[in-house]
């Protein structure tokens, strides 16, 4: 079988080759095959919707490429990721680069249909969340999907990060406390954030369109109960999620110390229909608080970072797991699917 050539290619008509490229999404291979090719593929407007910035980007070129890349996806809605992890080991070093691109890419706010962060610190998170919602008050309106993704840091005072020898912060929780605050992402869909550093502790406004939370503590060692402390006042935020993922390192479980609570419980998430948790810990603690009346699918999550605990779940995991579910159940008369995963079950403790 032998290969289309560039020029056997350029025989078909431009408004082909326009469905041909569009449909094949490769912008770099396409772009490499001939000039009249890549003139073709610069008036794609959707081969150029995906904005990814990186250490490529964070040069004193990298503002014109990404000028450039911008004008050829025209008005289209803009999927935004930020891969920013610094080589030096020094994380209260968080510098961010200052070459323009961060006020070109707030200019085009209005477009963006997803935003993806992915850092090595929540303060190089925040720092990044602080820059594109410069002016305060500026709207991303049809930004549906917001994800933070952040690796463990040392601990600091109040569980932040520091962010440079004079000891100041800068807390991505509060910079998400404030946006939500002021409407900011009026069509906010799904909000993906790492426990405990960027979420919000105390919102005074419902995200009345979220329907899809993802909360993830893994490697955050946040000291028992944190997790829990900041999630209870979330959830009485996002009363219409339909799917909600929550992950913790924590392994005990002991739902009696939440007597702090016991007036903001249960919590009705009357939508709910699909849940995943990490067991035991925290996230098999919420299964006694939830009034799920809606929920259909629910995972159970035994996985851990370190060596799996088989006498754990032997010995002790076991009963309590089997606690929760009967705590659910009675505020669950729905559930219809129970995947239980990455757990140590032997037929009497099963049983």
């Amino acid at each position: 079988m032998t290969r289309t050539s560039p020029l056997a290619l350029l025989d078909y008509p431009v408004e082909i080759l326009m469905e041909i490229f569009a449909t094949s999404g490769e912008t770099a291979v396409s772009t490499s095959l001939c000039r009249s090719i890549s003139e073709i593929v610069y008036r794609i407007p959707s081969l150029w919707t995906s904005i990814r910035l990186g250490p490529q980007q964070f040069t004193p070129e990298g503002c014109n490429f990404l000028q450039i890349r911008l004008a050829r996806a025209r008005n289209l809605p803009l999927s935004v990721s930020v891969h920013w992890h610094a080589d030096e080991g020094d994380f209260t070093k968080a510098k961010i680069p200052k070459n323009g691109l961060w006020e070109v890419l707030a200019q085009h706010r209005l477009q963006f249909r997803s935003l993806d962060i992915d850092t090595d610190t929540s303060t190089r998170a925040a720092l990044i969340l602080r820059h594109l919602l410069t002016p305060v008050g500026a709207k991303f309106p049809h930004l549906h999907k917001l994800v933070i993704c952040t690796e463990p840091a040392p601990v600091v005072p109040c569980g932040r990060v520091l962010l440079n020898q004079r000891r100041t912060y800068v807390d991505p929780a509060e910079i998400l406390q404030d946006a939500i605050a002021s409407n900011t992402f009026p069509s906010l869909h799904t909000l993906v954030l790492p426990l405990p550093d960027c979420l919000p502790e105390d919102l005074q406004k419902p995200l009345s369109h979220l329907q899809t939370l993802a909360l993830d503590g893994t490697g955050f060692w946040a000291g028992i109960g944190l997790h829990f402390s900041c999630t209870i006042p979330f959830l009485w935020q996002t009363p219409h999620i339909k799917t909600f993922w929550f992950k913790s390192p924590e392994q005990e479980s002991e739902p009696d110390r939440y007597t702090d609570f016991t007036n903001r419980l249960p919590i009705p998430l009357t939508a709910l229909t699909s849940l995943a948790v990490t067991v035991p810990g925290i996230g098999l603690d919420l299964l006694h608080f939830l009034d799920v009346p809606s929920l259909e699918n629910l995972h159970l999550d035994g996985s851990r970072e370190e060596d799996d605990d088989e006498d754990g779940w032997i010995e002790s995991y076991s009963p309590l797991v089997a606690t929760g579910l009967e705590k659910l159940a009675r505020h669950a008369p729905n559930l219809r699917r129970l995947a239980l995963t990455e757990a140590h079950l032997s037929r009497t403790t099963w049983e």
